[in-house]
């Protein structure tokens, strides 16, 4: 049985504050992609944080969520969405972990599907399964806080590729 590596594509470490948050070139020699993220937002709200791929900020993202929160489970569907897919949330009050797996980015043959999680301490546990219906290679991901407000310096994102040996 083969086993995965994971290689330091590129990591990003926030020297000033931004909104957007991206990886270009990205080589086509993995099977997938893990990104981790420590994000917190500057703002006084919780932020939706989207994922689009080749800057394409057309109609084609959907998004699946499972959120726990104080013991309830709750699920809704984003057919449509024209930023990215939904990958989660990012709070004023507490930089949060967010892990995104992108399967097959670099297959020509299929649409793009990718799950993330992520939690804010004390409020929400999420789980997103995200699909672009496009089957273009993926070569740039770009984190998007989609309110108005920035992630703040600090924030952390990491992108690896995996590769089957």
């Amino acid at each position: 049985m083969a086993t995965a590596t994971y290689d330091l594509i590129a990591s990003n470490t926030l020297t000033s504050a931004s909104n957007t948050v991206t990886f270009s070139s990205i080589p086509a020699t993995y099977t997938d992609l893990i990104m981790l993220t420590k994000l917190k937002a500057s703002g006084g709200s919780i932020d939706i944080i989207y994922a689009q791929y080749n800057s394409d900020s057309s109609s084609i993202y959907s998004s699946t969520r499972l959120v726990g929160s104080a013991g309830t489970l709750n699920a809704d569907r984003q057919t449509n969405g024209g930023t990215g897919w939904y990958v989660g949330l990012s709070s004023p009050d507490e930089f949060n972990a967010g892990v995104y797996q992108f399967s097959n980015y670099a297959n020509t043959n299929i649409f793009k599907s990718a799950i993330s999680r992520d939690t804010l301490v004390g409020n929400q546990t999420r789980i997103v399964a995200g699909l672009w219906r496009s089957t273009l290679a993926i070569n740039s991901i770009s984190i998007i806080n989609g309110n108005a407000n920035t992630f703040v310096v600090g924030s952390i994102f990491t992108l690896y590729g995996i590769k089957a040996e």
